[in-house]
């Protein structure tokens, strides 16, 4: 039992403070220990710091169930597992420990005047936090970064990219001498490429979505999520903690509830508290944070829909145009020959020099206000607005086709600009 209590908290000295601090809780969550055990062992600790046991006063059973039954009262109010674990530990104490119980009937006769003068508000705020409350998720499980690549040419890099288990979160690659870093990045978001001797591949250069670290390089450089997870992992329970700090700072004060609110760090919970506002309870920058980092969001969501939607509407919209154009040969004719000649794989030159001028140009400007209509779907500015340019192809064929290649870059375009702009916000937030 001693071994399992080591080798979870990584030392002898954290096990026993975690015991000595009357964590239930963290004690249970020790590999083969369950509730029943931990609260034995941390009650065993708790009665040899006082030098006393609850059987030197509750020496029948008969008495001690009493005792049991009053105490299970008393914890049915509580708010947090934390105290209805803390107050299994207590038992009455001996007339030799009188100190200490004039200790605990001044603290808890306090705690009384405090709740007493509590508002309704202030109660049901502290109520509805601290029924958030819990022991903090300190190991937080990898989550896979679809769209990052870490790349390095030194072996020694590579070797603590994976002892630090940063190949869990994404790919890692070492590259070879005659290895072009290009043909690893390729399809990536976000591509990071280590060289602590400054030897760098120049193909990268050609390439926007790289950072590029020298030999100072932290796991934190390359996966800012593995910091910022703690807090999204643990959002609702530091969220809460901060909330109920925030009431703290307005309660009834006497002498033990200042002694305790002094213990507060509330600089380190405002930080804190500032931070949560970045972050959603995912480990993604919230929405609202940064426009321009909502509207690469927006956009990279709304893709598929946006080029469904403009695609339907460009052939509903030529389709009208022509049935309605006054051209010697009837609208309904030219569509039936169109798409005709999409089918027979037509020339697309000799199509448009055979076509009424007004036709042609029903093809030319629908298109135009279709590629106008996906920039304003995407939320593109006019700067960016040629991004879209070429995505629906020229040749005059029913149904008007999209160009996937032309699509597909598009799509990895917004998403390689999402994740770096997102990255960045990570990075600066969990330094």
């Amino acid at each position: 039992m001693k071994q399992a209590l080591i080798e979870h908290f990584g030392n002898e000295a954290v096990a026993l403070k975690v015991i000595m601090d009357s964590r239930v809780d963290l004690v249970a969550a020790v590999p083969g220990i369950g509730d029943r055990q931990a609260v034995n062992i941390v009650k065993g600790a708790f009665e040899y710091e006082f030098g006393a046991n609850a059987y030197t006063i509750l020496r029948s059973h008969d008495i001690r169930r009493i005792f049991e039954s009053i105490l299970d009262i008393i914890r049915g109010y509580t708010n947090t597992t934390y105290a209805k674990d803390k107050l299994v530990l207590y038992f009455p104490l001996p007339p030799s420990k009188i100190d200490v119980i004039r200790e605990r009937q001044t603290y808890f006769a306090d705690a009384a005047e405090m709740a007493q003068g509590l508002t309704d508000d202030q109660k049901h705020a502290l109520r509805k936090n601290l029924g958030q409350i819990r022991a903090l998720f300190k190991r937080i499980q990898h989550q896979r970064l679809d769209g990052r690549v870490v790349l390095t040419n030194d072996d020694k890099t590579f070797d603590r990219l994976v002892d630090e288990r940063v190949d869990k979160w994404c790919p890692v690659y070492i590259l070879s001498e005659d290895e072009s870093a290009t043909d690893y990045a390729q399809g990536y978001d976000l591509v990071m490429y280590i060289s602590p001797y400054g030897v760098f591949d120049d193909s990268l250069d050609l390439m926007e979505n790289v950072e590029i670290l020298g030999k100072d390089w932290k796991v934190g450089d390359v996966i800012p999520e593995q910091t910022v997870g703690f807090y999204s992992k643990n959002y609702r329970v530091i969220d809460a903690a901060c909330e109920i700090a925030e009431i703290f700072g307005s309660l009834p004060l006497n002498a033990s509830v200042q002694q305790f609110v002094e213990g507060i760090d509330f600089d380190s919970l405002t930080r804190v508290s500032e931070l949560l506002d970045f972050i959603d309870e995912t480990g993604s920058i919230a929405v609202g944070v940064n426009k321009e980092l909502d509207r690469f969001r927006k956009a990279v969501k709304a893709f598929p829909t946006a080029i469904a939607e403009v695609e339907a509407w460009l052939n509903d919209e030529i389709n009208s145009r022509i049935s309605e154009s006054e051209v010697t040969l009837g609208g309904q004719q030219i569509i039936s020959i169109l798409q005709s000649a999409d089918m027979d794989g037509a020339d697309a030159g000799a199509l448009r020099n055979m076509l009424p001028a007004e036709i042609v140009e029903t093809f030319t400007t629908t298109s135009r206000e279709g590629e106008d209509r996906l920039v304003n779907m995407l939320g593109l500015t006019p700067r960016e607005a040629d991004w879209v340019t070429g995505i629906i192809s020229e040749e005059i064929s029913l149904p008007v086709q999209m160009v996937p290649t032309r699509i597909n870059e598009l799509e990895d375009r917004l998403r390689r600009l999402f994740a770096e702009k997102q990255f960045r916000m990570i990075k600066k937030i969990a330094v």
